[in-house]
């Protein structure tokens, strides 16, 4: 119909103002993304303005397709808003600096990976492709070198690596299992292999918009380098980490830390409680009455460990794919809850081994380092390098001893967000460095609760009458309250009915929910002076109006 009706020629002069509230045609959306594209790349909008515009189209969508396309925008205008300011943050610590990460630095990398997610899932190149390389151009050259080389800056005269701190992840049993555990409390540790700070954080806001859980969100501070072995090692419980001579596996007490098998005989001997370690696919397919429950009844702590981010992004022929499979990890670590929950798990706490760099760019030559070595090394990385040996100025070296490992290996890191060329690996996903996006990993601790912690926002109803007796009624609904995430939004449904006989359809209404709170007025809105909206009913005769949650 829209062909037919000439859609797309009438909108060529039509002003992105004047469209706004039309729905009726995709093209329309289409017709306002190619005019938010063009405002953003030529700097004439602002972020607010930009926002107030996404939330209006919010309830228009016509397909998925173009609701996932008019998101872009969006993170694309946070990835440069927040970027270049977050970036100047000077650097006095690494405790600091992680800190700082975690309160709001980790959200440039949040819209970032939205911004590429929703770029990829819309597949409108023709639209976005110019958006996209600003973009990533903004995001690698004002937000990624700059944070990390003035972290590198501090990093160069850093005599050791803050293992012993409160937030280092080797301190994650002590402070965080220990005394939780065992003490008429089952805990479940859950730790998705490379679920990065800022995923967690995702992860743990949808996790308090579920009914009867609640979440706080933590994180930690990873060892040096920053890889699966040694990070997983390093939340079991331990006196001493060492890495096995010529090669990368990591030891605890002497004992293996590769693998449920081993994992679970190093948490048998140095838990002081009933514990075990179980893969997350092995725990998912048990029959929760005839398996699960009967499980867990025999343990205090239990260990559950997933693998898809990293398998995904290690892999160079689907590292692109790995933004998809952050998506895809947070939906399943949900049903992983639910199960846990179905069998009476009531306390998990959520972490990972480390975090990750992504850059959906080509790099550039000034990107890689030279690794001109002279010693024995056991394992070479795109980011680190584990040796006896000497290492050229583009390295940082350090003892064992400096990054709290027993034995006579040294760690050397690339500096920066810098990579080392290694045959056959890919170049755009990369761990094992000392960047932010690396070291602080997320820590939400979950409780399962008994009662509802979540509800619907209310609403009054502002009328004179329910009859109708004019051709049009007014009908006005004042939200009473925030949404929030434990206070969520109510989509109304608003239909006529004579006495038990509805007769028309429900009209749907969902744009009377803010977030926003209306300065000096105590109500929620859009930044306007009235939290009211208005549903006109047509009138007919005998008829009286009704609405209901939907």
């Amino acid at each position: 119909m829209a062909e037919d009706l000439k859609v797309a020629s009438l909108l060529q002069s039509e002003s992105l103002e004047l469209i706004l509230q039309d729905d009726l045609f995709r093209v329309i959306d289409l017709k306002i993304i190619h005019e938010l594209t063009a405002r953003l790349l030529s700097r004439e909008i602002s972020l607010d303005n930009l926002l107030a515009v996404l939330k209006t189209r919010a309830t228009n969508i016509g397909t998925p397709t173009t609701g996932t396309t008019t998101r872009v925008p969006g993170t694309r205008r946070a990835v440069t808003h927040q970027s270049v300011a977050r970036a100047q943050t000077s650097v006095e610590s690494v405790e600091e600096a992680a800190m700082q990460y975690a309160g709001e630095g980790h959200l440039v990398d949040f819209h970032y990976r939205k911004f590429i997610y929703h770029h990829r899932q819309a597949r409108q190149d023709g639209v976005l492709n110019e958006l996209l390389d600003k973009v990533v151009k903004v995001y690698s050259n004002d937000w990624l070198l700059p944070l990390n080389n003035q972290l590198q800056d501090h990093l160069n005269s850093l005599g050791q690596w803050p293992y012993q701190s409160q937030k280092a992840q080797r301190r994650f049993f002590e402070n965080h299992v220990k005394n939780v555990a065992g003490k008429n409390t089952r805990l479940f540790v859950v730790i998705s292999d490379a679920l990065r700070y800022e995923n967690g954080w995702e992860l743990c806001k949808e996790i308090l918009a579920e009914n009867r859980y609640d979440a706080e969100m933590d994180y930690l501070i990873t060892g040096l380098p920053s890889y699966t072995q040694l990070g997983m090692a390093a939340l079991l419980p331990h006196r001493e980490l060492s890495i096995q001579d010529g090669k990368d596996t990591v030891l605890a007490d002497g004992m293996s830390t590769a693998g449920t098998q081993a994992r679970t005989k190093v948490l048998e001997t140095n838990a002081g409680m009933r514990a075990v370690a179980i893969r997350a696919e092995d725990f998912m397919k048990m029959n929760t009455k005839l398996e699960g429950r009967p499980f867990v009844m025999q343990y205090d702590l239990i260990y559950i460990y997933h693998n898809r981010i990293d398998k995904t992004g290690d892999d160079k022929t689907t590292e692109d794919k790995v933004f998809e499979a952050v998506e895809e990890e947070i939906a399943f670590l949900k049903e992983l809850l639910r199960k846990i929950a179905n069998v009476n798990g009531y306390n998990i706490v959520i972490t990972s081994d480390h975090g990750y760099i992504y850059q959906h760019d080509a790099l550039d030559e000034s990107e890689f380092s030279e690794s001109e070595v002279q010693g024995e090394a056991w394992k070479v990385n795109r980011r680190f390098i584990l040796a006896i040996l000497e290492a050229s100025s583009a390295l940082k070296k350090f003892s064992g001893e400096q990054v709290g490992l027993s034995g006579d290996a040294e760690v050397l890191v690339t500096k920066g967000i810098n990579r080392l060329r290694v045959k056959g690996a890919g170049s755009r996903y990369i761990h094992g460095g000392a960047s932010l996006q690396e070291i602080v990993v997320p820590l939400p601790k979950v409780t399962k609760r008994r009662e509802d912690t979540t509800s619907q926002v209310e609403i009054d109803i502002i009328k004179s009458t329910d009859k109708i007796t004019t051709n049009l009624l007014a009908v006005s609904f004042l939200q009473k309250e925030l949404v929030t995430d434990k206070v969520q939004l109510r989509r109304l449904g608003v239909f006529l009915r004579r006495k038990t006989e509805r007769c028309c359809r429900i009209y749907t209404i969902t744009r009377l929910m803010y977030q926003k709170a209306v300065k000096g007025s105590g109500r929620s809105g859009t930044g306007s002076n009235s939290a009211v909206r208005q549903a006109a009913l047509t009138k007919t005769s005998g008829y009286r109006w009704y609405w209901k949650s939907r």
